[in-house]
């Protein structure tokens, strides 16, 4: 009799834990990436290996998947300025790496010049709601003072 009971309690507590272990199950969208729009392809040869892993894995990317999420409701399609916004920044990547000198040695290459579309690179891989929030946020930039523009 005695071992019936703790045989029970043992079902009892292997339950427990079954449930809990269920319980603590999550998963966490902002690591899925997403296939870029072609017009953006230049940017991830423009970009550095470390400013690519960065934009693709990093905390980039997972800032513009949250955001892209948060906002999916609000953001209206808008494929024309996507596609817009990607071409001219493949034509600034295209023209700063054709202007940029030659990787001589002892010298910077244009891959460890100022250019950085990092954050443009983690939208584009996080789909096009990031695209507009990216944008959104460069404009935001644009327009107020950076207290402002943090402030919004």
């Amino acid at each position: 009799m005695a071992s019936l009971g703790r045989l029970t309690a043992a079902l009892a507590s292997s339950r427990n834990e079954t449930t809990l272990a269920l319980a603590n199950l999550n998963f966490d969208f902002s690591l899925i990436r997403v296939e870029p729009p072609k017009e953006y392809t230049l940017l991830a040869t423009s970009l550095s290996n470390s400013r690519r892993d960065a934009a693709e894995q990093g905390s980039y990317h997972q800032t513009a998947r949250k955001l892209g999420i948060l906002f999916e409701e609000h953001v209206p399609p808008i494929p024309s300025l996507i596609k817009a916004y990607g071409t001219r920044a493949s034509e600034i990547a295209r023209t700063l790496r054709r202007d940029s000198p030659q990787r001589q040695s002892g010298e910077l290459s244009f891959r460890d010049s100022d250019f950085d579309a990092t954050s443009l690179w983690a939208a584009a891989t996080s789909g096009p709601v990031s695209i507009a929030v990216h944008l959104l946020a460069c404009i935001i930039s644009r327009a107020w003072s950076p207290q402002e523009a943090v402030s919004i």
